[in-house]
């Protein structure tokens, strides 16, 4: 058998010519030749619109259940001026390309979105907006557009939709990775990185998430969160790698389960819980925090299991207005403020905590402070404290199982009509207890006090 011969140069011109009669080799965006929104009008309900490797030209407007398979990212190029793909009460299905718009990549209203293997690049306000219907995402990849930094932009904005995303990462300037505002999110397996004020944002609704490292840089006004939740509703949320930011985790209104959280970076305050409900366990969180590590207020119930603090900063727990029970917690290296003031381990206001074996290691200011509140205390080794523990302002606090090691000033303190109750504790202090304005330490059975002085008068400086 005689092997064909080779093609010769003008037949491999011709086959060229012929070649570029075909739009998703040659076209450009913005060419009329890579439109095709007359085949989307002319396929039918339910049809699959295969588009070839080349660049195809927008904008697509869609109205019936179709999809719209590429050849892979980078392969198959979407291109349009504004929206790239405006979907209107429909199911779209949108797989293996790369869409490029100058403002919206898709723009959905009342519709069903699927993406899968797609990414998108340089809209200025939104990857992907979608408005009532649902979302569905997986191995999805968003570039935020350089100069997002200076708008608003969001990679994924959702109203009063179902959102479920699977190994999909968000890379860039946007001012939110993520922004759900009512319906669900169930967020699994994926990256946000390099967002201005939120990676994650939920309000209002229900929200899973599982399997997310999340980033945020500051570069815009306000409080950038790592992730927030507000607004009620509830959220669950497993195995988070938070860092940067001013707030790692946010919980504000509505009831929220955390398992397995690291934050790392924050510049303000780890993990924030306001008016809502919050169970979390396993919470490790790296400071140096500019006010807390953990800062709970005006929330009915707070629970904490497991918690492990590092470089704590002013404060390593902070309880306002709020019921808060901590189990098994470590709280490192906390350090006084910019006023000089705080540095305690943990710093109880007008609420009430229960404390079971907890430890505090380093805190020029009180391994523990109460003020105006009542503190149950069932197992805690204090070192490295300038006081062990304070009562201020009619406060009471009851502790059993107590140590203080040696190194500090003051082993008890209760001042301005507070109590401070031991019982099978030891202090090893410079002074034993002090009792200021109207204050009372009781030392009850089991209680061995290590120190050079019983007691001592008060002075100016103890009622810092």
């Amino acid at each position: 058998m005689i092997p064909p011969r080779p093609a010769s140069a003008p037949t491999r011109r011709a086959a060229a010519v012929l070649l570029c009669m075909m739009p998703a080799a040659c076209a450009k965006p913005g060419s009329g030749a890579a439109r095709v929104q007359d085949r989307v009008d002319r396929a039918p309900p339910g049809a699959v619109v295969e588009l070839g490797e080349g660049a195809w030209s927008g904008p697509l407007v869609v109205r019936r259940p179709l999809t719209l398979r590429g050849a892979g990212v980078g392969r198959t190029v979407l291109a349009a001026g504004g929206v790239a793909v405006k979907v209107e009460n429909a199911r779209l299905r949108l797989e293996a390309m790369t869409i490029r718009a100058d403002r919206r990549g898709v723009d959905a209203t009342g519709s069903d979105v699927s993406l899968a293997g797609c990414a998108f690049e340089d809209a200025s306000e939104a990857a992907v907006a979608v408005a009532g219907g649902s979302l569905e995402m997986e191995h999805v990849r968003v570039r935020c557009a350089a100069g997002a930094e200076s708008s608003l932009a969001h990679a994924v904005a959702t109203r009063d939709a179902r959102v479920a995303a699977r190994a999909s990462t968000v890379d860039g300037p946007c001012a939110y990775g993520f922004d759900v505002r009512g319906g669900t999110l169930d967020l699994s397996g994926s990256q946000v990185r390099g967002s201005r004020m939120s990676a994650v944002s939920v309000s209002g609704g229900r929200a899973v998430l599982a399997d997310l490292e999340a980033s945020v840089v500051k570069g815009m006004r306000g409080d950038p969160f790592a992730v927030v939740f507000s607004g009620g509703g509830a959220i669950e949320a497993r195995r988070l790698e938070l860092a940067g930011g001013d707030i790692g985790l946010m919980v504000r209104g509505g009831q929220a389960l955390v398992e397995d959280l690291h934050a790392a970076g924050a510049a303000a305050v780890g993990m924030a819980v306001h008016g809502g409900r919050i169970e979390a366990r396993r919470v490790r969180l790296d400071g140096p925090f500019r006010f807390a590590a953990v800062q709970v207020s005006d929330a009915p119930e707070a629970e904490l299991r497991w918690l492990r603090v590092r470089r704590a900063g002013p404060v390593g727990l902070s309880a306002l207005r709020a019921p808060v029970r901590v189990t098994d917690a470590v709280v490192e290296g906390a350090s006084l403020d910019a006023e000089g003031d705080f540095g305690h381990g943990f710093h109880v206001l007008e609420g009430s905590a229960l404390l079971t074996d907890v430890r505090v290691d380093g805190a020029p200011g009180a391994a523990l402070w109460a003020s105006a509140a009542k503190v149950f205390v069932d197992g805690a080794r204090l070192s490295a404290a300038a006081i062990g523990v304070v009562a201020a302002n009619g406060a009471t606090v009851k502790a059993a199982d107590l140590k203080l090691a040696a190194g500090g000033e003051v082993g008890a303190m209760a001042m301005e009509h507070a109590t401070v109750e031991l019982e099978q504790s030891a202090l090893a202090a410079r002074v034993g207890t002090l009792s200021c304005s109207g204050g009372t330490v009781r030392l009850g059975p089991g209680v061995a006090l290590d120190a050079e002085r019983e007691t001592r008068p008060c002075e100016p400086s103890d009622a810092r």
